[in-house]
């Protein structure tokens, strides 16, 4: 929990004619929330190579008090790019509460497959409503973008949505 915890410091002493005197002052010791990141389940991330994957997590406030307007989001680095979308505001988080959030990236066409890290950024108020930065660390695994190709379809637009509301197809 965040607080001010007073603080009482006595001193005692003999001044330069040998009489003991004490000097007692208060002063207050600023204490802040412990927090700590992390997701609820350690998962790796599976992303083809070049291609847009979403990140489904539920993220997981480890501390002794809540914060505030946090949001999390993608740290471009490597062979990872963020796109629109790559950032998801969250709002407060209570500890040991998860906190579901999906957020989406892209890989680099010329990303080298196998395994790298995604890094996560948490951003929040603290208790003292000064914004804070936290990183988390996710397995990435960069596989080899998948050769299935769909059919072309004429099932868009007005009709198409009528035929599939009406359990025509």
């Amino acid at each position: 929990i965040s607080a001010d915890i007073p603080l009482v410091v006595s001193i005692r002493y003999l001044d330069s004619k040998g009489i003991a005197g004490t000097a007692t002052e208060t002063i207050t010791i600023p204490i802040e929330n412990l927090v700590d990141f992390r997701l609820m389940e350690d998962i790796i991330v599976s992303a083809e190579k070049g291609k847009t994957t979403i990140l489904e997590g539920d993220l997981l406030l480890v501390g002794t008090g809540k914060v505030e307007f946090a949001s999390v989001s993608i740290i471009s680095e490597g062979p990872v790019q963020r796109i629109t979308g790559s950032t998801e505001y969250i709002g407060a988080i209570d500890p040991d509460s998860p906190v579901p959030f999906t957020i989406r990236f892209e890989t680099d066409a010329d990303a080298q497959l196998g395994d790298s890290d995604l890094h996560l950024r948490i951003t929040y108020l603290n208790s003292r409503n000064v914004q804070e930065n936290r990183t988390i660390s996710v397995p990435l695994q960069i596989v080899a973008p998948s050769t299935t190709a769909t059919p072309p379809s004429d099932d868009g637009g007005l009709w198409g949505w009528l035929r599939r509301l009406f359990g025509l197809q």
